[in-house]
């Protein structure tokens, strides 16, 4: 097989790496062995390379100079063109700040893993109101977009539906798209017996308006004086409402301690491709009541190991969960049989090598 090299803008040592698809992406560093990746601190952009874990990691100079556009990811792209530009390999870059290099490459077989699209977030989020400012960067973001898909020789989606995002939006030839779904590392995210002394719903999304932060406070206020011994948990916040508790930074070696105190996971999300929280929360054994848009209603049969359901009966569905221990478990065992099933993370690796070997 060809030689393999992934290419990640941001790539640090995997307590760091907790937030978004990065833990895969640590992961796939740590199998495939070689990482090329953006200088993201003042000490990495001085680096040419360094060894993280086992992984080698071959750094490029990107200082950021400018705040209403990321300036960094223009030397990123041409730090990769002056090292890979006689690769005869494949560079497979895992989001789109990492491949602006593609345009100047000829040699190397060039494949994109598409984790989102600036364009279809802003057709499927509802009010989404913009600033001067978010204006400027998100007509840059829709070239960075045409840019990235049109000189990708490959492309990778871990959802059918962003798959359809691709064709729609860029014309790319059907037949050079494979969907690959996101995997989890089913021993690491495992049941566990966690007692707790009230049932805790959990939310793992920030206070962001595309995870459906409005949702999540409207699902607490609804249910709160039904359920007084409710717990609300929000990760990846610093907030302050009466009845929430918020926790900002949670380690990622904790998250699997979370979902296994919760007794659910919601993920209210307008707009995802196959998302994290949903396959870790699963792994757990744990229910997860999700929005029924996007890439979220592929992970889940409705009714049988989740629930996906309208931001108008979001709290509605809720409510059932928390008053139906037996669904909640039985959901739970169900959840945790697909993941073994389809979305392991070794599962997930294995497309992967079949996928290098076909493009050859």
């Amino acid at each position: 097989m060809m030689k393999v090299i992934i290419v990640s803008y941001y790539f640090h040592e995997k307590g760091k790496m907790n937030f978004g698809p990065y833990p895969i992406i640590y992961q796939l560093g740590k199998d495939i062995g070689e990482v090329v990746a953006g200088g993201t601190t003042l000490k990495t952009n001085f680096l040419k390379s360094e060894m993280i874990d086992g992984i080698k990691v071959h750094r490029v100079f990107s200082p950021n100079i400018l705040k209403i556009i990321n300036f960094s990811y223009f030397p990123f792209g041409i730090g990769l063109y002056n090292r890979f530009k006689n690769f005869h390999g494949i560079l497979h870059a895992q989001d789109i700040d990492a491949c602006i290099g593609f345009w100047l490459l000829q040699e190397p077989i060039k494949v994109l893993t598409i984790r989102s699209f600036i364009r279809s977030w802003l057709l499927t989020i509802p009010k989404f109101k913009l600033t001067a400012k978010q204006k400027i960067r998100i007509e840059f973001l829709k070239k960075w977009e045409k840019m990235a898909v049109e000189n990708s020789d490959y492309i990778i989606s871990p959802s059918e539906f962003y798959k359809k995002e691709t064709i729609k939006y860029f014309d790319f030839p059907e037949e050079k798209i494979t969907v690959i779904p996101n995997g989890v590392d089913e021993k690491f995210f495992s049941p566990r017996k966690i007692k707790t002394d009230k049932p805790i719903v959990l939310f793992a999304g920030g206070l962001s308006r595309r995870k459906g932060y409005d949702i999540v406070v409207d699902t607490f206020n609804r249910l709160r004086k039904k359920y007084r011994n409710m717990e609300f948990w929000i990760l990846g916040a610093k907030g302050h409402l009466d009845g929430i508790k918020f926790f900002d930074r949670v380690p990622y070696c904790k998250m699997p301690e979370f979902y296994n105190k919760a007794s659910i996971v919601i993920h209210p999300s307008w707009n995802e491709n196959c998302p994290k929280v949903i396959l870790e929360a699963m792994s757990c054994g744990k229910p997860v009541v999700t929005l029924n848009v996007t890439g979220n209603v592929e992970l889940i049969d409705n009714e049988v190991d989740g629930i996906y359901a309208s931001k108008e009966n979001f709290a509605s569905e809720v409510g059932r969960l928390l008053d139906d221990e037996d669904l909640k478990e039985e959901m739970g065992r169900n959840a945790r049989k697909k993941v073994l099933k389809k979305y392991t993370y070794g599962k997930m690796l294995r497309e992967y090598m079949k996928f290098y070997e076909e493009i050859e």
